[in-house]
């Protein structure tokens, strides 16, 4: 709620998220799942293991669906400010939570 907060000026009711507000919440997902992990492996319990995968799975999905062909302005079109290029805003949404799963994957 905070990023679509912050993202959207203030309107949470917004009717759709776009590429940044998807791109944090795929973050904000895995960087839970990474602090999840890492208190399974110092406490050893399963539900902190479960809670992680869920989180992960969410985050792939959203990664997967809203970043990689929903919010893609790459396919769809999508107004972009005059200061940030397609291609920019690109890079910079998509190299953190790709970067994210993959350090996922290599914990798991």
């Amino acid at each position: 709620m905070e990023i679509r907060h912050a993202v959207n000026g203030g309107d949470v009711y917004r009717d759709s998220a776009g590429l940044t507000e998807t791109a944090l919440q795929v973050c904000a997902a895995l960087a839970m799942a990474i602090g999840l992990e890492r208190l399974r492996i110092r406490t050893g319990s399963i539900v902190h293991n479960a809670g992680a995968v869920v989180l992960t799975g969410f985050a792939g999905l959203a990664a997967l669906f809203g970043l990689l062909f929903l919010d893609n302005p790459a396919i769809w079109r999508i107004a972009t400010s005059a200061k940030i290029t397609t291609g920019r805003m690109m890079r910079i949404s998509t190299t953190m939570p790709i970067s994210m799963v993959a350090y996922c994957a290599m914990a798991a």
